[in-house]
Formats: C-alpha cells, sequence, structure tokens
C-alpha cells in the first residue's frame, strides 16, 4: 500500500471541493511513500475532486535500466494518479542509503533520479546534497521514478540517409542503443559543430532535423545523453553523414526522387532499403536471372543521361555499394563501371566487381516495387575513381553482365556523384582500377 494525497470521504490528506459552502483545506501536504524513501512535494497544493487521489507505491522491480552502466540505488516508486486528478507538479525527493552507494562503488554526486513514462526512461536534472543523503528534482506527474547510478552510453549503429544535399531540410535516423531523454544530436564538422533540433527519441532510435543550408562537407554523427555522472555521456563511435552542394556537382544521384537521370535494361530499379533509403539495384527482390540459352551470356545495365567535364577539374567519380555476384566453378559473372565519351557508341572499363560474399539463393523473381526484401543488411563499401583522363560529354554505366550458371544476389549502387577533385572529402586515396577482378 501507498501513502497519498486526495479527498475521500474518510479521513485523509488534502482538499475537498464537493458540493457544499466552502472548502476545506489542508495546506500544503507532501505525498511520502510507504517506507519513507521518496516524497512528493506538490507545487501549488492540489485541488481534488471527490474520489480523486495520488499515491505513491513501491516497487517490486524496475522496467529495463538504460544502459549497461545503471544501477538502481535503492527502491523504484510508482506515482499514480486517479483519473481526473489535477495536474501535480512539484519536486520529487529520494533519501538514500550512503551505504548503497558504497556497495556499488558510484560516486553519490552522480546520482540521477530517472522516470519513466511506461515506454522511456527520462534522466532528470537532479541536485544531490551529500551531506543529508538527499537526491532531488522536478516532478514529471504519474509514472515510475527510480534513483540510479551509472551511466547511459549512448550507441550508434547506423544513420540513415548517409548522404543528402544542402538544399533541402532532411530528417536523420539514428539507430543504436541507449538513447536516454534527454539528449542532444550533433554535427561534427572540421571546423564548426552543429546542434540538430531532435524531433523523436526512443532507446533504440533518434529522429533529427537537419536544416537547409547548412555548409557541404562530411561530418561526423554523434548523440550525447545528458544529465549523467560527469555531465554528459558521448556516443564513442560517431556515425557519418555528408552534405553535398548541388550547385558543386557535375552529376549526382542519390536515388531519392527514382530513376529518372538513367536509361536501364532488365530489372534495374529504385529499390527501398528497410532503413528507408533508397538505392538502385539489378535484383530488387531476389536473384538476378541467368542467361537462358541459346544465349551465352545476358547483360542488363543503367546508363546515365550525358553531362559535361568542363567546369569539374580533375573529376572524381564516388559512390557507394554492396555486391554478391557469382564466380563460383564455371560461373564468372561480372558488375563493370564504365565511360563513355561518344554518346554509348564506345565505352571503357573503369572498374569491375565479382564475388563479394555467399547468398543463399532467392525464389522470388516478382517485378512489382518495392520494398526490397533482398537488401535488407547492405555492407556499403566507399568507392572513389580517377576520371582527370576524360574531358567534354561523357555517360556513365553501370552493367552486370551474367552467364548461364549460378545466378546470385547482385549488386546495390547509391550516392553516385562526380565532382572536381578539390571538393571531395578526405580520404583523397583514389582506387584507380585496372579491369581486373576485385574478390
Amino acid at each position: 500500500r501507498g501513502a497519498g494525497i486526495g479527498q475521500s470521504r474518510g479521513a485523509g490528506i488534502g482538499q475537498s471541493r464537493g458540493a457544499g459552502i466552502g472548502n476545506i483545506r489542508s495546506g500544503h501536504a507532501p505525498v511520502v511513500s510507504p517506507d519513507g524513501q521518496m516524497i512528493l512535494f506538490p507545487t501549488p497544493p492540489p485541488v481534488f475532486d471527490e474520489g480523486e487521489f495520488y499515491a505513491v507505491q513501491n516497487m517490486a522491480g524496475l522496467p529495463p535500466l538504460p544502459g549497461e552502466g545503471k544501477k538502481a540505488i535503492g527502491k523504484g516508486y510508482s506515482l499514480f494518479a486517479t483519473a481526473g486528478a489535477p495536474d501535480l507538479s512539484g519536486s520529487i525527493t529520494f533519501q538514500y542509503n550512503g551505504y548503497d552507494v558504497l556497495q556499488e562503488q558510484e560516486d553519490e554526486n552522480g546520482l540521477v533520479i530517472h522516470f519513466w513514462d511506461g515506454s522511456q526512461w527520462t534522466a532528470l536534472q537532479t541536485l544531490v546534497d551529500s551531506s543529508y543523503n538527499l537526491a532531488s528534482a522536478h516532478s514529471q506527474g504519474p509514472g515510475v521514478y527510480a534513483l540510479l547510478a551509472g551511466v547511459s552510453t549512448p550507441v550508434i549503429t547506423a544513420v540513415t540517409p548517409s548522404a543528402a544535399t544542402n538544399a533541402l531540410t532532411t530528417n536523420l535516423v539514428i539507430n543504436g542503443g541507449y538513447f536516454l531523454n534527454p539528449l542532444d544530436v550533433v554535427l561534427l564538422g572540421p571546423t564548426a559543430t552543429y546542434t540538430l533540433p531532435v524531433v523523436s527519441i526512443s532507446p533504440y532510435s533518434v529522429t533529427a532535423v537537419v536544416t537547409a543550408a547548412l555548409p557541404a562537407r562530411e561530418y561526423e554523427v554523434v548523440v550525447v545523453n545528458r544529465y549523467q555522472p560527469g555531465g554528459a555521456a558521448v556516443s564513442p563511435a560517431p556515425g557519418r553523414f555528408a552534405l553535398f552542394d548541388p550547385a558543386e556537382a557535375c552529376f549526382y544521384d542519390f536515388f531519392e526522387s527514382g530513376d529518372s537521370q538513367w536509361q536501364k535494361s532488365g530489372d534495374w530499379r529504385v529499390a527501398i532499403l528497410p532503413d528507408g533509403e533508397r538505392a538502385m539495384t539489378d535484383s530488387p527482390t531476389g536473384n538476378y536471372a541467368s542467361a537462358i540459352p541459346p544465349a551465352v551470356t545476358r547483360t542488363t545495365a543503367i546508363t546515365s543521361v550525358s553531362f559535361s567535364l568542363n567546369d569539374c577539374p580533375n573529376p572524381i567519380l564516388t559512390f557507394r555499394h554492396d555486391y554478391v555476384i557469382a564466380t563460383m566453378g564455371d560461373s564468372q559473372d561480372v558488375g563493370r563501371v564504365e565511360i563513355s565519351e561518344d554518346e554509348g557508341l564506345n565505352w571503357t572499363e573503369l572498374s569491375r566487381y565479382s564475388g563479394g560474399g555467399i547468398y543463399a539463393p532467392g525464389a522470388s523473381r516478382e517485378t512489382q516495387d518495392v520494398p526490397s526484401p533482398e537488401w535488407g543488411e547492405a555492407a556499403w563499401k566507399a568507392v572513389f575513381l580517377d576520371l582527370s583522363a576524360y574531358t567534354g560529354t561523357i555517360r556513365l554505366r553501370f552493367s552486370l553482365e551474367v552467364d548461364q550458371n549460378l545466378s546470385d544476389k547482385g549488386w546495390l549502387i547509391d550516392d553516385v556523384m562526380v565532382r572536381p577533385e578539390a571538393l571531395v572529402p578526405e580520404p583523397k586515396s583514389y582506387q584507380v582500377y585496372l579491369p581486373v577482378i576485385l574478390k
């Protein structure tokens, strides 16, 4: 049973606002847990109708704590409110046992009151009085309160999208774990940092807004959990996010707006990946198709529109991709990146890819629009290709040549850009591929 504040027909603490003349006022009374270790001091004194009350109850256990380093000091407590009860603001105070802190080998000045709203924890800005073993924070209303020691260190596993243009506002989704409200999402650039507006938080995902007109460059993405021992906890391994200025690129396509810049043959199409990004693939719903006899090989491709390199001194082609292209036994399938200076009459190979892993053949050969079940976990690899030997108007082509034997997962391509060398972010260790198979 918990001690409560409110109004009832019997004895109780609180105010009555029932029918009749006048009110009965009891003053500014606190709500106290049964063991006396948590106290709610309401401000201002609430006014209850008949049958309304608040109560504090001891918790037998707590929801999963927000981080491997978190430890509960003492019990947790549930602040309960009946339907229609007035909003209850004020302060929450824990009186903790100093021995419990010593036993956990924690610094009591790093204790933080946490609030559970039924779906996630929030760390509250906490004032600790180590002389009297008291920790206080602002009340958040009904929910679970716990006094926790230790650090919640956020972990980033993915940032979506990985690239965008600075001409538009972009929602940046950060996946990972131990995200604890309140937090900050920060872009770290070479000369400046930007704290992004955060629109949603869950323990495993954060959405922030990248406003238009931020400088075009590559950024590290970090998440900062506030109100942690030492002030804050920063994600140790940052994510990556690149902003590009469309005016600075000779050609670019992130495939977020479809495939209008490409001529396609075969099953190539834009696939919607599980994280919401879009990328181009030769086989969105299953393994690519092998050549059908009597044909010895089958070639499918995407070919870009024509564009000029005249304003691209020392141009660099960059893209990211993942591929599993069959190269077993008699099967020697290959993906090629090619360039043409004569509107597609002749093509020069820039690089080629084969192998890339093992993939279980898929049964689906459907060609309807995706989401794509095949590319659930893309292992992205960055490619830099030197185009400084080429001038004038060019076209690019990504082609997949397959034989009659094994088929495989295929090729996934995204973030295709051609830019002057000076605008390509570090590292500038460009890979000038010879026409050999990379395995």
